[in-house]
């Protein structure tokens, strides 16, 4: 606790203290990362939100200073905590979203003190399978897993007391933060959920990769969740022309240098879902993209590297009153390396 001197009175007293700042920390959402939406538009995961509610305010109005005194509104929920208080929501969007049960969720405060770690691998022990290493010279496989928990600015509440449980006009609990303002968030990254690196014996590179990226956002003014999702499908090719002749001379000589070429195609889908606690769930946003993408790249010499390219991408918006699009780029570059 922290005392202030008060010059007005000259007395020493105990004042509250604004606390301002931004939370992130390592998360693990991976057991509700693959879950889709229902025929209503709703995710698995925020199912669960909603019916984690009711454990999660009994649980906080038993642990408030004074207990619960059993009391409860029309709904059922303590009437100190209903089921739209903003730590109800919070704490059990934090347990639904990380695959927990309602009664393991911390609800002594929303900022984790240990962070839970993430993951990379890359392994490369295929290639001694007999018939792998047959026609492959270079064969890895890999995958990568991140996620945070992200309090984008929280303040907390001056109307807050840990001693006495101080209510609203409405009755219901002041939380011990402001969250009106705070977006609170999971950003999710499977980058790559999975990837295959293949290099043939003939020089032929070959390339599968899968992508998956989730974010989840809790809004309090407006208590909806926003789940905002992208799938990426990455298939590359390449090549190298070795010692290729080029009908031009330099320095009374002609070119003599590889050609490397490469190719990737990619798709991509992305979503973004809006769900109201206790409401519908639409869909705002939504497209599949395809992108084209060739390049040759000639070593003219060790300072000059010129390269032909064509970029393609192909937007079809899944929402009716969008439109599809399309655009193209193409043409050589010179690279200068002093």
């Amino acid at each position: 606790e922290t005392y202030f001197y008060q010059i007005n009175n000259g007395a020493f007293g105990k004042y509250s203290q604004q606390n301002i700042g931004n939370f992130s920390i390592s998360a693990n959402t991976v057991s509700t990362a693959f879950g889709g939406l229902d025929d209503e538009g709703f995710s698995p995961a925020f199912k669960q939100m909603e019916a984690n509610r009711l454990e999660i305010a009994q649980r906080l109005a038993n642990e408030a200073p004074g207990g619960w005194d059993g009391s409860v509104d029309s709904t059922g929920f303590p009437t100190t905590y209903t089921n739209k208080q903003e730590e109800v929501l919070l704490y059990s969007f934090l347990a639904a979203y990380q695959g927990k049960s309602a009664s393991k969720q911390d609800v002594t405060s929303p900022f984790s003190k240990i962070p839970i770690p993430n993951w990379s691998i890359n392994y490369n022990g295929f290639q001694e399978i007999p018939l792998i290493k047959r026609y492959f010279s270079g064969f890895t496989v890999s995958h990568r897993y991140r996620s945070t928990l992200n309090f984008n600015g929280y303040q907390n509440n001056l109307n807050y007391s840990s001693d006495t449980l101080l209510l609203d006009d409405n009755g219901v609990a002041f939380p011990e933060y402001q969250y009106q303002n705070v977006d609170v968030s999971f950003n999710e990254t499977f980058g790559p959920l999975g990837k295959i690196d293949m290099r043939f014996k003939n020089s032929i590179l070959a390339s599968f990769e899968y992508r998956k990226s989730r974010t989840v956002g809790l809004n309090f003014s407006r208590n909806t969740v926003t789940e905002q999702n992208s799938y990426d499908v990455i298939v590359g090719a390449g090549y190298v022309l070795k010692d290729l002749v080029l009908p031009i001379k330099v320095s009374g000589k002609k070119l003599k240098s590889n050609l490397d070429l490469k190719a990737n195609v990619g798709v991509k889908s992305t979503s973004m879902t809006f769900m109201e606690i206790d409401g519908d769930a639409t869909t705002t946003q939504g497209s599949r993209i395809v992108n084209i993408n060739v390049t040759a790249d000639y070593q003219v010499t060790r300072q000059v590297t010129v390269r032909a390219f064509y970029n393609q991408t192909m937007n079809n918006p899944f929402i009716a009153n969008s439109y599809p699009t399309s655009n193209s780029s193409g043409g050589l570059s010179i690279r200068l390396t002093l």
